[in-house]
C-alpha cells in the first residue's frame, strides 16, 4: 500500500512539473510577441517621424537647396546655409536608415515570435500527450489503491468471523 501511495505521490509532483513547463513555455511566446509588438510600436514611430520631415519637405518646396545658399546675404550666411542643408541631409539620411532598421528589427522580431508559437504547439502537444498519459496512470494507481483497500477491508472481515 504505502509503494501505491509513494507512486500517487511521484505522479502528482510530476503532473505538477509538466504544468510549469507548459507555464513557462506560454509566457515564453508572450514575451516574444511583447517584443515583437515593441518593434512594431517603434516602426511606427520612426515612419511618424519620417512622413513629419516628408511634410516639413513638402511645406518648404518652393526652397530648393541652391535658392537657400544664394539667398545669403554673406559669405557667412552662405557657409551657414551651406552647413545647414548638409546637416538636413544627414539628418535625412538617418531617419531613412533608423526607419529601414526598424522594419528589418520588426520583421525579424515577429518572425522570432511566430517560430516561438510554431514551437510551443509542438511542445504544448508533447505536455499534453504526457499528461493524458499520466492522468491514466493516477487513475490506474487510484483503482489499484481503491482494490487493494477492498482486499484489506475483506480480509478484516474475514478475520472478524
Amino acid at each position: 500500500m504505502a509503494w501505491l501511495n509513494t507512486r500517487t505521490e511521484q505522479q502528482r509532483r510530476e503532473y505538477e512539473q509538466l504544468m510549469d513547463e507548459l507555464e513557462q513555455a506560454y509566457r515564453e511566446v508572450d514575451d516574444a510577441f511583447s517584443v515583437a509588438r515593441t518593434a512594431e510600436e517603434n516602426v511606427k514611430l520612426k515612419q511618424d517621424e519620417f512622413k513629419e520631415r516628408l511634410q516639413k519637405m513638402f511645406e518648404n518646396r518652393n526652397k530648393s537647396s541652391l535658392e537657400m545658399l544664394f539667398s545669403a546675404k554673406d559669405l557667412t550666411s552662405f557657409l551657414a546655409n551651406a552647413q545647414i542643408i548638409s546637416i538636413i541631409a544627414e539628418s535625412d539620411r538617418k531617419v531613412i536608415e533608423e526607419l529601414n532598421a526598424a522594419k528589418d528589427e520588426a520583421y525579424i522580431k515577429q518572425e522570432v515570435a511566430i517560430q516561438h508559437s510554431r514551437d510551443l504547439e509542438k511542445f504544448v502537444e508533447e505536455k499534453n500527450a504526457q499528461i493524458e498519459a499520466l492522468r491514466q496512470n493516477i487513475s490506474r494507481t487510484q483503482n489499484q489503491i481503491s482494490n487493494v483497500k477492498g482486499e484489506i477491508s475483506n480480509a478484516e472481515k474475514q478475520e472478524r468471523e
